[in-house]
């Protein structure tokens, strides 16, 4: 592991010096969570299991959907409770956090994922704010925890318009960034 950090550090800092980025196809959140796969932003409507217990505000008249879906490392647990999005200024805590394809489900309890089940944090934000974009505008989006000495990170959202969220089994193992 201390050689892969290693590695990790040194094509680093030759990219600084070179003036050049790395680019890559996934995001990682650091050796106690995974790795971030995938990120789409949909306007199209999800089934959610009890939102009305939620105790996050998602009643807004026009909802936006944001599913980011995570690697995580082996033995690690997560929580909706661990993480927020903020997109343009508007942030918006996580309602769920489901295995692969499971319908969402409200509810704070830690997911302690099977070795090759991928995690999928559902974020609501109000569409009179935040929209789905067109065309080929991005949407940047900025993942924070909650938990200490955890970074945030920032990716572009994949912009679905109106389609449902890509099913887990279609993201590429090796991510969609």
């Amino acid at each position: 592991m201390r050689s892969t950090f290693l590695i990790r550090l040194a094509c680093c800092a030759a990219a600084v010096l070179l003036g050049k980025e790395l680019s890559a196809k996934t995001l990682e959140l650091g050796f106690q969570t995974g790795e971030v796969l995938a990120a789409e932003i949909t306007g199209a409507a999800q089934e959610i299991i009890n939102l009305e217990g939620s105790p996050y505000k998602c009643s807004f008249d026009k909802k936006i959907y944001v599913q980011v879906v995570i690697k995580m490392f082996p033995g690690r647990s997560i929580s909706p409770l661990d993480y927020t999005l903020n997109i343009n200024g508007n942030t918006a805590n996580c309602l769920a956090a489901v295995c692969d394809d499971e319908v969402f489900v409200c509810n704070p309890s830690e997911r302690y994922p099977e070795k090759d089940s991928l995690v999928r944090l559902l974020f609501v934000f109000d569409g009179n704010r935040v929209t789905t974009g067109s065309g080929s505008q991005k949407t940047r989006a900025v993942l924070k925890s909650a938990l200490r000495n955890r970074r945030a990170v920032s990716f572009e959202l994949k912009n679905l318009g109106s389609r449902k969220f890509t099913p887990v089994k279609d993201i590429p193992a090796g991510g969609t960034f």
